[in-house]
């Protein structure tokens, strides 16, 4: 049976090299109009770098990120951070460039936020209530005390003075207790976002949608880059320096680096191809021959991958260079033999004769055993392995049946020019000899046993090197995965500066949930926090969960009272003794605290508007801050735990996802996916060898 197939194959090809013969420049025109029209199938591919494309779309994490984007608008940030040392020039920059981008439409921006000064005010105006209620008691008993000593001590009719103990009123160490918590908004002067001594103004800009939309997250960092081209800085000041940031800066700068990393790894590839081409074989004109070929089949593959997948993701967009370095293995076989025959002095027609019928079958089952390779790479969860497979087992199909039907054809167009215009005398002239393999050849025939020792060697120091690294084969720190250039003075750079302003770590994109209503927030973020102290220690502050409700100061009722007191204590007779400038200031204080329990219309805009949903309903947004660095897996995994899903005291379960889960997923894909696809494609090859040698020893 399998001479059978093998005689079929070398009849086939035979018939077909008799064809070509007749008419190799008709056929080569078809093939370059099939060529032509799948590059410009090509060139329509999309490249999708986000890691959202790497997993199935029907996975759990991408349609709940689909749903919870339609709700709340979308789920990254652009940031503008802006360096200056004149905090008023700043100032004026900072308005007029948020002025501009806020006249884009809710469509392309949901919000622009560089000041916050309501926030502030409101924290001050009603700091009382967010104090503990002990701390409240001693605030009150203090400033008794310091009263009571004002009082006698200004009271002429008061005949102990001299009794006295002076008393000051003091509450430094309660405002250090809360110096954490209240530092950011006390430290935005005049309410902008701005921090290291006023050297640092940020925009935070609320795309629409996602980052993941590659064409319309490009287009807004065009549109904004071009409000900053029409306010150059130094009109305000010479040392104001803008720096955009951000998730959607984030992921066109690394598009961007991915497409100058392809063009730069294409061309040197086909160089160094080239090169080894010529090495080999050691002619001008073989390197041209191959290439050609490599190129068809290079465009053949993206054409019926636009067909198919119609986009490249992260992982095949490098897909091309690895067909081209594996693909020309068959042509350098099949190119060899021929001018093996041709230096016997066989005619081209019985050279290409004889090098097709000696070669088709050993490079098929070479070929067959590659492409089935990738095929196993199909069975993958994740979309990059299986686009993978599916790719790169076209690619190398396509290598080795090009090798066959169209190299003949470039290769008898060739020696006709050849011939006419002594180009193989130039191409003769540039031949060199490769004799290196020889001498090495005949020691490894002669001392065989000496092979299998090193190699049996190599063997084991690598099962014991896998069997030692096994665990932590997959890289468990994200941020070696951006690009250094970023990392130094870059956008990851300005991410990180900027996250600390808001607090050392602080993520610009932490996690949301979202709810049917108030209520329902409230019980999310009590599951969560439930679920924080089930967790190991070192776990246990790894987010924080806010809702609408949880920005309102707890135990009111109780905190009232003593709030009432302070201010009864505050009436104009009992601070008569302050200067006047401290005197204003007391009455202004107290006469905005208030004697009713703070409720959700007293909270300012700014704050609340990060729990709305962009249908209008309030306080159905769950926000989870991340404490603990998501760089490394375990708190990635971790976190992503909290938000993923959440069981409800009314018997609901609510479902979420975010960055940390869409990743978390992909980790777990990989870990799954690598060990078994690496055993199917051992088994799969495995038994190509088997049916081709037919003899077990030989394949073991």
């Amino acid at each position: 049976m399998i001479n059978k197939i093998k005689n079929f194959i070398r009849n086939s090809i035979m018939s077909y090299n008799n064809f070509v013969l007749d008419m190799p420049h008709t056929i080569l025109v078809f093939i370059i109009l099939i060529t032509a029209v799948s590059l410009w199938l090509a060139f329509r591919l999309q490249i999708k770098t986000d890691f959202f494309e790497l997993l199935p779309a029907n996975y759990r994490s991408i349609s709940d990120l689909n749903k919870m984007v339609d709700q709340v608008g979308g789920v990254g940030n652009l940031i503008i951070a802006v360096e200056t040392d004149n905090f008023e020039a700043g100032k004026k920059y900072v308005e007029d460039v948020a002025a501009e981008i806020k006249k884009f439409p809710k469509s392309r921006v949901l919000d622009v936020t560089y000041n916050i000064g309501d926030v502030k005010k409101y924290y001050e105006d009603n700091i009382l209530f967010y104090l503990d209620k002990e701390d409240l008691k001693t605030i009150k008993t203090r400033l008794a005390a310091k009263l009571d000593y004002e009082k006698k001590k200004n009271n002429p009719l008061y005949f102990f003075k001299e009794m006295l103990t002076p008393v000051e009123f003091n509450i430094d160490d309660i405002k250090d207790k809360y110096n954490s918590k209240t530092s950011n908004y006390e430290s935005f002067k005049e309410g902008y976002l701005v921090g290291y001594k006023d050297t640092l103004f940020v925009i935070m800009i609320r795309p629409q949608g996602t980052s993941a939309g590659i064409s319309s997250a490009k287009k807004l960092v065009h549109d904004v880059e071009a409000i900053l081209a029409a306010h150059p800085a130094s009109n305000y000041h010479a040392k104001i320096i803008p720096h955009l940031c951000g998730n959607f800066k984030s992921m066109v700068e690394e598009y961007d680096i991915i497409i100058d990393d392809v063009v730069s790894t294409l061309l040197l590839v086909f160089a160094l191809v080239g090169l080894v081409i010529f090495i080999f074989l050691g002619t001008i004109s073989s390197i041209f021959l191959l290439l050609f070929t490599l190129s068809i089949s290079s465009a053949w593959t993206m054409a019926i991958t636009y067909l198919k997948i119609g986009y490249l993701n992260s992982q095949t967009v490098f897909l091309t260079s690895l067909v081209v370095g594996t693909g020309v293995n068959y042509g350098i076989i099949y190119l060899s033999r021929y001018y093996e025959e041709r230096k016997k002095g066989r005619s081209v027609p019985d050279a290409i004769s004889i090098s097709s019928q000696n070669t088709i079958i050993q490079t098929f089952l070479a070929s067959a055993a590659a492409a089935i390779a990738f095929v196993t790479l199909m069975f993958a969860h994740t979309r990059g392995f299986s686009h993978f497979g599916f790719i790169g087992s076209i690619g190398l199909t396509l290598c080795w049946i090009n090798t066959f039907a169209i190299l003949p054809i470039l290769i008898i167009i060739w020696e006709k020019i050849a011939k006419k215009t002594r180009l193989n005398r130039v191409d003769n002239k540039l031949k060199i000899s490769f004799n290196m393999f020889k001498p090495i050849s005949g020691k490894i025939v002669r001392h065989p046993y000496i092979i299998h020792a090193i190699y049996g060697v190599l063997l084991i120091c690598s099962v014991a090197f896998v069997a030692k690294y096994y665990n932590n084969r997959l890289e468990t720190d994200f941020s070696k995965m951006r690009n250094i250039e970023s990392t130094n003075k870059g956008t990851a750079y300005w991410d990180t500066r900027v996250g600390d302003l808001f607090g050392s770590g602080t993520s610009l994109t932490p996690g949301l949930v979202v709810a049917d209503s108030q209520e329902e927030a409230k019980m999310i973020c009590d599951s969560i926090d439930k679920k924080m102290t089930l967790l190991p220690d070192k776990f246990k502050k790894i987010a924080s969960c806010q809702s609408m409700d949880r920005l309102l100061p707890d135990k009111q009722n109780e905190k009232l009272v003593t709030i009432k007191e302070i201010k009864n204590l505050l009436f104009s007779g009992s601070i008569k003794f302050l200067d006047d400038e401290k005197y204003d200031k007391v009455v202004k204080f107290r006469s905005k605290i208030k004697t009713s329990p703070l409720i959700v219309e007293d909270l300012p805009n700014a704050l609340t508007k990060n729990f709305d949903d962009i249908h209008g309903n309030k306080g159905v947004v769950v926000v989870v801050n991340p404490k603990m660095e998501q760089k490394l897996t375990e708190n990635l995994i971790t976190f992503s735990d909290l938000i993923r899903e959440n069981d409800l005291p009314n018997g609901k379960k609510v479902y979420s996802s975010g960055e940390s889960v869409i990743y978390a997923d992909l980790l777990e894909a990989i870990a799954i996916d690598g060990p078994r696809v690496s055993i199917y494609s051992f088994i799969g090859v495995l038994l190509i060898v088997l049916i081709a040698i037919r003899r077990l020893r030989d394949t073991t």
